[in-house]
């Protein structure tokens, strides 16, 4: 993780997000995955894959978009 593209960095940018007017948001996804079908092939959809972050960052994420 490094903050570009992962769940803490775009947590650090909701609020630009919001003064664009956006009330909508749809992200690529997050799931652990072999990535054989740019991660549409989820092999886990209880976890979220590390190179994003963990449970912990999603569960931030959520709270923060609401």
């Amino acid at each position: 993780m490094d903050g570009i593209g992962d769940l803490p960095g775009t947590i650090r940018r909701l609020d630009h997000v919001v003064t664009l007017g956006i009330d909508a948001i749809w992200i690529s996804p997050i799931y652990p995955s072999p990535v054989a079908d740019f991660g549409y092939d989820v092999t886990d959809y209880c976890n979220v894959a590390g190179v994003f972050g963990n449970l912990a960052d999603f569960d931030r994420w959520v709270a923060r978009c609401i």
